[in-house]
Formats: C-alpha cells, structure tokens, sequence
C-alpha cells in the first residue's frame, strides 16, 4: 500500500505521503500517465479485474486513509472492476 521508491516519476509515501484526499487523487491521475508510458500498462487489460489490497499494519500510519484514496484512484483509473481493502 506504501510505495517507497526513489528514482523520477516514482512516489516515496514514507518521505511524503499525500496530505488530503484531493492531492492523493490529483497524485493518482498524474501518475496514471506515467503508469501507462513508462511502464507500457495497457488498461483495456484490467476490464472485469478485481484487485485485493493486504494492509496489514500500514493501515496504522499516518496519512493511511489518504494512501488509500491514491490506490482506489489510480486503480479505478486503470480499469480495475473493483479494489477491496483488508
């Protein structure tokens, strides 16, 4: 749920989680281009995917919910069917 990567166009939520639920949404469409440029994801793909996110205890850090909001995002935005949380 936390992605922790350096290097350009990578997210490191460890440094710098988003602050609100509109910069986590805002994050997520931005890096949806990135997403389907650099990594050569192809949504159509995804059509009828559901996807199942295991937070164990990162659900326990600060800025979680907001974390959160940034993955059901840029699933959602990548054609995922549905993302369920536990």
């Amino acid at each position: 749920m936390y992605e922790s990567m350096t290097g350009p166009g990578r997210r490191d939520f460890d440094a710098r989680p988003p602050r609100s639920y509109a910069e986590a949404e805002e994050w997520a469409r931005a890096d949806l281009e990135f997403v389907r440029r650099e990594m050569n994801v192809d949504p159509s793909r995804f059509s009828g995917v559901e996807v199942r996110v295991l937070t164990e205890g990162l659900a326990n850090r600060p800025n979680a919910d907001q974390v959160r909001r940034y993955w059901e995002v840029l699933f959602a935005e990548l054609g995922f069917e549905r993302v369920r949380f536990n």
